[in-house]
């Protein structure tokens, strides 16, 4: 089980690196941060889903999984969902560099689909696995080494 940890930590080291910068700097301008999958809570009903297929940070407004606004912006989302985190978010201005993205001015995209859920879901359990030392889901498409078995393979 200690190496099924490790084999976890290694693949998601990287990830969970750019997740708690992005934590950090929405804790830094009032927001919640707290990080579960690829989604970073801004406030209870904001938040930011962190794409590394297509390198992007995605802000939406959400009640439920399948209600959601999705924005344009940060600056977009918070000004119209959290007046108090987007006045500090404009006191740092663009040096704190919350997230680097263009600014637009529309209106944002509705999606009633649930699919960025699911490879989040994915990542909530091998952070989960690092957390709490608990294997919620096997993946036996981990590479573990034959010399990393704690029993020999017969």
């Amino acid at each position: 089980m200690i190496n099924y940890y490790t084999a976890v930590n290694n693949k998601i080291f990287p990830i969970n690196n750019v997740l708690k910068e992005v934590s950090d700097n929405v804790k830094r301008i009032g927001g919640d941060g707290r990080i579960h999958g690829f989604i970073i809570d801004i406030d209870f009903f904001s938040h930011l889903y962190v794409d590394f297929l297509e390198q992007k940070i995605i802000p939406y407004f959400a009640y439920s999984m399948s209600q959601k606004a999705i924005y344009k912006s940060v600056p977009q989302l918070l000004e119209e969902h959290n007046k108090e985190v987007y006045n500090n978010y404009l006191a740092i201005g663009t040096k704190g560099n919350l997230v680097k993205q263009e600014m637009f001015d529309q209106l944002p995209e509705y999606d009633e689909s649930t699919d960025l859920y699911s490879p989040s879901r994915k990542l909530l359990n091998y952070q989960k696995t690092l957390r709490y030392k608990v294997i919620r889901d096997w993946n036996g498409d981990l590479e573990l080494e034959p010399d990393e078995f704690p029993v020999p393979l017969i």
